[in-house]
């Protein structure tokens, strides 16, 4: 899908990626995330979840907003990702932009 930015930063409607796109990709960065010691624990971390409340809150729109946001926090983590994920990293911008209510940015 091609994308276009109106001029004030805007998606265009018609190709914006809808509310259940976003989930899934989240989810899918979810489930990288966990395969990821580290940068689990340091998302746990800075979340105050405990291991537990992952699969409990798993479709929360609050909790996929924050992994996707964890993920936008660093670049190399962004692009790991995208890259095994096999999404662009402007798409998880975007998914995470959709699920926070803003406009994607990652650097």
């Amino acid at each position: 899908m091609v994308s276009k930015i109106g001029k004030h930063g805007q998606r265009d409607h018609e190709n914006a990626m809808k509310q259940d796109e976003a989930e899934v990709l989240a989810l899918q960065a979810l489930t990288w995330l966990a395969a990821e010691g580290d940068l689990l624990g340091a998302f746990l971390g800075q979340s105050g979840l405990a291991p537990a409340d992952l699969g409990r809150a798993a479709g929360d729109g609050g909790l996929l907003a924050g992994v996707m946001d964890f993920l936008a926090q660093d670049d190399a983590r962004m692009l790991d990702a995208a890259r095994a994920l096999g999404v662009a990293p402007e798409r998880l911008a975007e998914a995470g932009a959709r699920l926070s209510g803003g406009v994607p940015h990652w650097t």
